[in-house]
């Protein structure tokens, strides 16, 4: 499907009971800030992640084992919105979809970002030029790119055909500028999520589909050998409502 961000990825991170898999009950901790386990967070396991010996990789470093890849795990947590049917998704990046979600979005969307601010500094140059030899008609300069002003699609990676891995992943491509016509669209969708957070009814929304919403695809347990990465699940849809950040804010 073709969605847009509405706010600059959020890494978080999560740890299931060994062997029960991936359901609510089987939640132990879990943090949204990557510093500390949340409040509801069922089982803690250290007061700061840092220290946490569960997410310590120290032993998969050394012997490069899967059954050593720690049992806390970090992952992308996404705002989407869907383009044709403007349903907004929660939507976690995890197992081996993570290291794909950050390449193309340090690569093919960082590009889209950066030509779409040089073509508005470009605009916004000729509009101050403007201004300045006819005072009477004064013309607003254009906002720089944010995040939803970037559209793209997400869909399943099936496993290769013999592979011993059989499980399905996520994949990202054809990164796009969203158009005026379309952006407007999303408009009342902010400015509702705005009243909701200054009312904090969001933010607990949140907390709630983290502590309690049901995992419905899971991906391998073994560490891919670029570099550390966690099990993958993805979260249902949830009517949250939903903002946009600057590109500027997004680090990946």
């Amino acid at each position: 499907m073709r969605v847009v961000l509405l706010q600059a990825p959020e890494q978080r991170r999560k740890m299931y009971k060994k062997g029960a898999g991936f359901t609510r009950d089987a939640v132990e901790c879990f943090s949204l800030d990557m510093i500390k386990p949340h409040d509801k967070a069922k089982n803690p396991q250290a007061m700061f992640c840092e220290k946490c010996p569960k997410a310590d990789w120290t032993k998969y470093q050394k012997t490069r084992n899967s059954d050593d890849v720690p049992e806390c795990l970090p992952y992308w947590h996404l705002y989407l919105v869907e383009r044709s049917t403007q349903m907004p998704y929660l939507l976690d990046v995890t197992g081996v979809s993570v290291t794909e979600f950050r390449n193309q979005m340090q690569g093919p969307f960082a590009r889209v970002a950066q030509m779409m601010a040089a073509n508005i500094k470009a605009e916004n140059k000729k509009i101050t030029q403007e201004n300045s030899a006819d005072p009477a008609t004064q013309k607003a300069l254009r906002p720089m790119p944010n995040v939803f002003d970037i559209s793209f699609e997400v869909y399943v990676v099936e496993p290769s055909e013999g592979s011993a891995n059989q499980n399905f992943s996520l994949g990202f491509k054809n990164f796009a500028p969203v158009g005026e016509d379309a952006r407007a669209e999303f408009g009342q969708m902010f400015i509702d999520y705005v009243n909701s957070r200054r009312s904090g009814n969001a933010q607990q929304e949140e907390e709630e589909a983290e502590a309690t919403a049901e995992q419905v695809v899971t991906a391998p347990a073994s560490a891919p050998a670029s570099q550390p990465q966690p099990q993958g699940v993805v979260l249902p849809p949830t009517g949250a409502n939903i903002t946009g950040a600057p590109v500027s804010d997004i680090v990946i």
